[in-house]
């Protein structure tokens, strides 16, 4: 998931979901998703774990990835640690990640 650099004011909407306890998922990771995108709304806030954001959609998803004025990728553990591993170049943002991918697409 990704760490969302906002105010706590623009953390809505709240929807209590726990990706680690969630039955839905724990039944059947597939179709738990299905039954969490008709419950959740697209994009929320969750208080479990810390407190992170969850994206459903991948449109959603994909513009959000393209956004690093608002969202980073150097904290994607969940719950937050103080001391996250770094896989480089996953937890880079731009324009750090760059040369590292420039390799990679080659």
């Amino acid at each position: 998931m990704l760490e969302d650099r906002a105010t706590s004011a623009h953390r809505t909407p709240e929807f209590d979901f726990d990706i680690y306890k969630d039955a839905r998922l724990q039944a059947d990771l597939h179709g738990g998703f299905k039954t969490l995108h008709a419950a959740a709304p697209d994009i929320f806030w969750t208080p479990r774990n810390g407190g992170h954001w969850v994206v459903t959609r991948y449109d959603l998803i994909s513009q959000i990835m393209r956004d690093s004025v608002h969202f980073s990728n150097s904290q994607m553990n969940i719950p937050k640690t103080e001391t996250p591993y770094v896989m480089i170049p996953l937890n880079l943002d731009p324009p750090d990640h760059t040369p590292f991918r420039a390799v990679l697409v080659r």
